[in-house]
Parts: structure tokens; C-alpha cells; sequence
């Protein structure tokens, strides 16, 4: 693993974000999320690549799985990693949630290559396949950001979905609708919605004082 899940920057306790380690300035949100949606496009473009190699027959269906198991389990740990703040703070709680949905894609893998071989699969559905399994290593951010919030005392943790510019279904719309919510009511992005993992909506948290809470649940904007 790489000493730095974000090499220049270090994890900051006492405000839970990134700094640059050269000028102090925390690093935005925005970039941070920039940061996790250019891992996952530049994942899914190596990963069909390797698939259309495959489909073509420059690749074995052996090593092709090797690599796409490689490529899938470094994603699912770099994406976790950068939610919680670095490989230092991975917890065996964060390596078990890693291991625990890596599983279910290594069985697809297998899945799909077998029915590569076998001609049973287009091209266009197996890199369908393979952008799902990237965006299942996505589902990792969000869930571990989630799981290591905690409201300091008097204060609450509100959260609210934000629609990506790429389509979305109902599901990720009617998320959307809700507005803020207490944190942990609406699902992760890439859970519970009919567009599964291939879902690019984001969620924004805010900790805001626990009287103030009825005043935030069901605003969209503030």
C-alpha cells in the first residue's frame, strides 16, 4: 500500500479533513469527492479495456480475472481509505467491510468469465457488469464517511442526497426529495436504488446543535 492515500495532504482529528502538509489550507469537499468520481472513471476505463480484451480473445479468461480481482480490491481499499483519512486509519472494522463486499464482486468475476468464454454475454453487457463492480468499490466512501461521524455533544448529524449531472433513477430522485435527514435515514449512494451501483449521486453531512434539528429535516437548501 502507498504510505499516503493523498500524498501531500495529512488527516486533520480535531477537524476530521485534509490539509495540505505545505500551506495548512484543508482541502474542499469538492475535490475530495473530485478526487474518489476520477479514481472511479479512470478505474472503469482500465477494467474495459481488459474486459474487451477479453471479449476479444487477446486476454485468458485466468489472468483477466487475476488482474480485475487486483484492480477491484485496490479500489475498494484506496476509496475507504480516503474516507476515513488514510491507510493508518484503517481499522479491522474498515478491512473487514473491504473483504466483505470484495466477495461478492470476486464471485462475479468468476461469473463473468465463464460466460465470456461460453459467448452467453455481449460486450456491451459485460462492460455493464464491470462498471458495476467499480461502482460497488464506490459504495465503500460512502459508507465508511458515514460510519465514522459522530455528533459532539448537543449536536446532531443531518444528511441530505445531491443528484450527479449523469442520469438517475427514481429511487436516487425521491432521495433527493426528502431533503435533509437525520443521519443514517437515507441509503448510501449505490444502495437501495434501481440503479444499484452504477449510482454517481453524492451526499453532503452537517453537524448542526440538536435543538435547532426540526428546523433542517425536509430542507432541501440552506
Amino acid at each position: 500500500m502507498p504510505a499516503d492515500v493523498l500524498p501531500g495532504y495529512h488527516w486533520s482529528n480535531t477537524s476530521q479533513r485534509y490539509r495540505s502538509t505545505a500551506t495548512g489550507r484543508f482541502v474542499a469537499r469538492r475535490d475530495i469527492v473530485g478526487m474518489l468520481d476520477n479514481q472511479v472513471n479512470s478505474a472503469m476505463q482500465r477494467l474495459g479495456s481488459l474486459t474487451t480484451a477479453l471479449h476479444e480473445g487477446s486476454i485468458a479468461p485466468g489472468p483477466w480475472a487475476d488482474q480485475m480481482q487486483s484492480e477491484l480490491r485496490r479500489l475498494h481499499s484506496q476509496n475507504r481509505a480516503l474516507a476515513v483519512g488514510g491507510w493508518d486509519r484503517m481499522t479491522p472494522r474498515d478491512w473487514g467491510a473491504v473483504g466483505g463486499r470484495l466477495r461478492d464482486d470476486y464471485a462475479r468475476v468468476q461469473r463473468l468469465a465463464g460466460e465470456i468464454q461460453q459467448g452467453t454475454v455481449s460486450l456491451p453487457q459485460a462492460l455493464n457488469r464491470v462498471n458495476g463492480y467499480v461502482g460497488n468499490a464506490r459504495v465503500q466512501f460512502w459508507n465508511a464517511e458515514r460510519e465514522r461521524r459522530q455528533a459532539e455533544p448537543g449536536q446532531a448529524i443531518v444528511e441530505r442526497r445531491h443528484l450527479s449531472n449523469s442520469e438517475h433513477c427514481q429511487d436516487c430522485i425521491d432521495y433527493y426529495d426528502r431533503g435533509w435527514c437525520v443521519a443514517g435515514q437515507l441509503p448510501s449512494p449505490g444502495v437501495d436504488s434501481d440503479c444499484s451501483t452504477h449510482c454517481r449521486c453524492t451526499m453532503e453531512h452537517r453537524q448542526v446543535p440538536a435543538a435547532e434539528l426540526g428546523d433542517w429535516l425536509g430542507t432541501r437548501r440552506r
